[in-house]
């Protein structure tokens, strides 16, 4: 037996697309059917002139080829049709007919010959036509006309208000369907802000899933779904992963145009490009696109797109096309911000300045803070060899401590691992091993003691013990933790949403100036008494490795010299635990510093500019200083008198609260006063739109890892990146409007009309 088969592009079922286009069809035809249908049931339309039954309408011609013919001395006169508005004339049998009576007449009773002479026969008697006891007066005041003209008004209303008896039917049809439709959305909304799988892992039980749980739930709960429910064919329950799919992917667009218009919409119209890459478990290269713009006096940051990408190059990477595919416009880029690899900050062939060719202007790069930052440690730690030895043994001591055996004798909190990706990881597990060393002191030795470990555990504890015993190990903690600590407020605000590059600036020189006060003997003794202290609460004063031995000195013969290099004697002093650390105190504060300022120097002209914009600045909001921004043709200053008038009232306004930054409170009271500032407040607004960090992918790739699970590893990547930002972007994603969902929805499928 043969199937009738129609396959959608989402390789569903097929069977049932043909079946719905057949109800669809059949019902966005039924409404002009039913006019027809009443047409062929009235007696009076098979024996109606061929001109007047074609036409629904009456028909009112003005004048016939060789004019109206005369009939007992007299004719038809046009003029009649303003008096009796109902009457038609038939050319083809050059009679007068009642349009109402026609299409809405009933049966012949009572006066069926006279009925008969305004639908069927036709009224030609013209001298009897303004009779009022035998034409068209006597008609319109018989009870056949005035049923025919009730039912046509009646009708004419029904249909005007859209409420005609199948018009009901078949909205309640829609509505019913519209809501089954609408579950199900909000189903697969719940699950993609939540980060949830919808089919669960690999198994072969239809029915599982966390999906088709909650929709088996949530009819138990909802009567008026269960009940609709019932009446939804098989091959059309809109439940299958294609469906799925194809309501994710309508779900992301309306996301991602949602950003796209609050860019658009935004108070200077401006927005800043964040991009940054990631290769996934399943191989894809990952480029998550986000940008930040200032709306209603705030600053904000969100997840546009994350396509995959084959190229790796600059020129593949330069995907202004991906903008303009939302609606956003690369004119209205004000600045770029990405990691510093040569393929993004390249001054010549990088992403950065093929955006800048393309456009024909300034776009400033802006190097990531954060990435700058993991730099300067990373930096840090390679330079300088204990330090890099210190790190081998922290994470040394992580992995021992994540054995079972082991783990169940330590008592302390969890053990910090390095991280390689993120410096912040460093002071972490620095910070974990200072709170935790007698616990882990005490572990160690319970291994060594114990007769239940293994001997290669037990060799392990023994060396661990002796690095940890010795007092270079603690004082190399408490460096990092002191240097590392200095830096952690910036990292902190760096990788939150509501950083910007003014307020970045200003904890990286607090940072400068911290370390350069750390630069001192005072504090070097500090950290030396506190890094013994901790090795003499837990463990023999003997055993620290404090002791100085006697030391060679060198000959009085080279007293006179200067001497470089020793292969025989070691330098003075030289194995003085003391002296060495604190020669390695300072060397790494002073590379720090160093690295700092070496890697922060880049574009100097728009950090003097943007720090103009500080409260905390002395050229705050001078025009001279303020010069510099012109050079961004999307930049307009103000009038000097605005902007000191300005400055005058920005002293009244109170300092930032904790949870606020100055940046902030200064955008947030000049939106409150744009029309008395509106220049200063678009200035502001512009300044606030530069980025300073791409910790907007950063997140986005962690929400990657979340749902990249081992269990969801055969999706597609189109699904994919459509859950990361449908949970990324969370808040967008429980208030898309559904109704608009709908519509968009219903123009790809046909199963079930919606509309």
């Amino acid at each position: 037996m043969m199937k009738r088969v129609n396959v959608d592009d989402e390789g569903g079922h097929a069977d049932g697309d043909w079946v719905e286009k057949q109800n669809a069809d059949g019902l966005q035809k039924q409404k002009a059917m039913n006019t027809v249908t009443e047409m062929v049931n009235n007696p009076y339309i098979s024996s109606a002139p061929n001109d007047l039954a074609a036409s629904l309408n009456p028909v009112q011609p003005k004048s016939v080829p060789g004019g109206f013919p005369v009939t007992d001395g007299r004719r038809f006169n046009p003029s009649w049709y303003v008096r009796y508005p109902w009457l038609e004339y038939s050319i083809e049998r050059h009679a007068a007919f009642c349009h109402p009576c026609r299409i809405y007449g009933k049966e012949y009773g009572k006066g069926g010959l006279e009925n008969k002479r305004f639908t069927t026969l036709g009224f030609s008697k013209w001298k009897n036509a303004t009779d009022k006891k035998k034409g068209f007066c006597k008609h319109e005041e018989s009870g056949h006309h005035v049923t025919a003209v009730t039912d046509m008004k009646s009708r004419e209303m029904r249909s005007a208000q859209n409420s005609s008896v199948s018009v009901q039917i078949n909205q309640d049809v829609f509505e019913r369907r519209r809501y089954y439709v609408k579950s199900i959305a909000e189903m697969i909304q719940w699950l993609t802000t939540n980060g949830l799988a919808l089919r669960g892992d690999y198994v072969y039980n239809n029915d599982s899933g966390l999906f088709n749980s909650l929709f088996e739930y949530t009819l138990l709960k909802d009567s008026r779904l269960r009940e609709i429910g019932a009446t939804i064919p098989k091959n059309a329950s809109y439940k299958s992963p294609e469906i799925q799919n194809d309501i994710i992917d309508i779900m992301a667009s309306m996301v991602s145009k949602d950003v796209a218009n609050d860019v658009n919409s935004s108070d200077a119209n401006l927005f800043t490009l964040f991009c940054d890459g990631t290769r996934d478990k399943t191989n894809f290269e990952n480029f998550s696109i986000g940008v930040r713009y200032v709306k209603e006096g705030k600053a904000y940051e969100s997840l546009l797109h994350m396509p995959k990408t084959d190229e790796l190059g600059a020129a593949g990477l330069c995907r202004l096309d991906e903008l303009a595919h939302f609606g956003l416009d690369p004119a209205r880029m004000l600045s770029q911000c990405y990691d510093g690899c040569s393929t993004m900050s390249g001054d010549k062939g990088g992403l950065q300045r093929l955006i800048q060719n393309q456009q024909g202007r300034c776009i400033p790069y802006v190097h990531c803070y954060n990435h700058r930052l993991h730099l300067v440690v990373i930096n840090v730690v390679s330079s300088v060899r204990e330090l890099g030895i210190f790190f081998d043994h922290l994470g040394t001591i992580c992995k021992f401590f994540k054995k079972f055996d082991v783990s169940g004798v330590y008592a302390g909190t969890s053990l910090k691992r390095v991280l390689d990706t993120r410096w912040s990881g460093h002071y972490d597990a620095t910070v974990a091993i200072i709170e935790n060393y007698g616990g882990v002191i005490e572990a160690l030795e319970t291994v060594v003691d114990s007769q239940k470990f293994e001997g290669e555990d037990t060799i392990v504890a023994t060396g661990l013990l002796t690095i940890l015993k010795g007092c270079q190990f603690a004082f190399r903690a408490a460096i990092m933790k002191k240097i590392l600590g200095i830096l952690k407020p910036a990292d902190s605000f760096l990788q939150s949403r509501e950083n910007d590059i003014n307020g970045a600036m200003i904890l990286i020189d607090g940072g400068i100036k911290l370390l350069a006060d750390a630069r001192s003997e005072v504090q070097f003794y500090d950290i030396w008494d506190n890094a013994m202290m901790c090795i003499n609460n837990n463990i023999n004063a003997e055993d620290a490795g404090i002791t100085i031995k006697r030391f060679r000195t060198a000959p009085r013969r080279l007293d006179d010299y200067i001497i470089t290099e020793c292969e025989t004697l070691p330098p003075t002093n030289r194995g003085d635990p003391k002296s060495e650390s604190r020669r390695l105190y300072f060397e790494v504060i002073d590379i720090v510093m160093e690295e700092i300022k070496r890697r922060f120097s880049e574009n100097g002209w728009l950090y003097s500019s943007v720090r103009a914009m500080s409260r905390k600045s002395p050229n705050f909001l001078q025009l001279e200083a303020l010069q510099p921004l012109t050079k961004l043709d999307l930049v307009k200053l103000p009038s000097a008198a605005e902007l000191e008038v300005c400055r005058e009232f920005l002293k009244s306004v109170p300092i930032a609260e904790k949870d606020h930054t100055d940046s902030e409170v200064v955008l947030e009271e000049l939106y409150k006063k744009r029309s008395a500032f509106p220049n200063v407040y678009n200035l502001t607004a512009t300044v606030s739109t530069i980025g300073s960090s791409t910790a907007i992918c950063e997140s986005s790739f962690s929400c990657l890892t979340r749902i990249d699970c081992p269990t969801r590893r055969s999706m597609s990547h189109r699904r994919k990146r459509n859950l990361v930002l449908l949970a990324f972007e969370k808040r967008r994603t429980q208030c898309l409007n559904l109704e608009t969902f709908l519509t968009l929805f219903g123009g790809n499928h046909t199963r079930l009309s919606l509309c």
